[in-house]
């Protein structure tokens, strides 16, 4: 049977905000899945041009959203999320999964990473929705999303690692790819293509 594969999930750090204001900017405003991604952006986490030193988080939706056609908004706790909207977890706050399609927040998460963190809300999602999930490892250090991405795969959903020769910082991509549950490692210059690819019921994400 097809998938709908409508919720897209990212974990990144150092490197990661830069990543995903360059792999949004072809994405259609019609894009039918959800992007929530939890960017650790603090000290050292470098800002949109992937320098050092990290950037306001108040301004982090207004930043990507000068890269893409979609709406940018920080998520809230308790709120809905939507199709064709990205999402950023609050910094200070490790962002989780809840039914119905809401957001909430998990700052007891045992987690030995600073907040946001993305092994939360991989498992989250993957609890929560499952074969409908698409998870990405961006650019960052440490091993933060490798646990994460090992949910999504034994919930049936997808995992995305952006090619470590691609990435400011090394450490999560090659993490990652050492879980050997990676389906796609790619560029960011082929990631928006591979997405639209795996959220149409009738693509290459149907092979599960």
């Amino acid at each position: 049977m097809p998938v709908g594969r409508d919720l897209i999930v990212i974990g990144g750090s150092v490197g990661g905000l830069s990543a995903l204001c360059r792999f949004v900017v072809p994405l259609a405003a019609s894009f039918p899945a959800a992007i929530v991604a939890a960017i650790y952006n603090g000290p050292g986490g470098g800002g949109a041009s992937g320098g050092s030193g990290g950037t306001d988080s108040t301004q982090l939706p207004a930043i990507v959203a000068q890269h893409t056609r979609l709406p940018v908004l920080h998520a809230a706790e308790g709120e809905e999320f939507h199709p064709g909207h990205i999402y950023l977890a609050p910094q200070g706050h490790h962002l989780v999964i809840l039914p119905a399609a809401r957001f909430g927040f998990d700052d007891t998460a045992d987690v030995r990473y600073a907040a946001p963190a993305a092994d939360p809300l991989f498992r989250s999602a993957a609890a929560a929705y499952g074969r409908r999930v698409i998870g990405i490892v961006l650019s960052g250090t440490e091993d933060d999303g490798s646990a994460g991405l090992t949910a999504i795969h034994r919930a049936g959903g997808i995992c995305i690692v952006q090619s470590p020769s691609d990435a400011a910082a090394r450490g999560m991509p090659t993490s990652a790819l050492l879980s050997n549950h990676t389906d796609f490692c790619v560029l960011l210059d082929e990631m928006p293509k591979l997405l639209m690819s795996l959220v149409s019921p009738t693509g290459r994400a149907d092979r599960n």
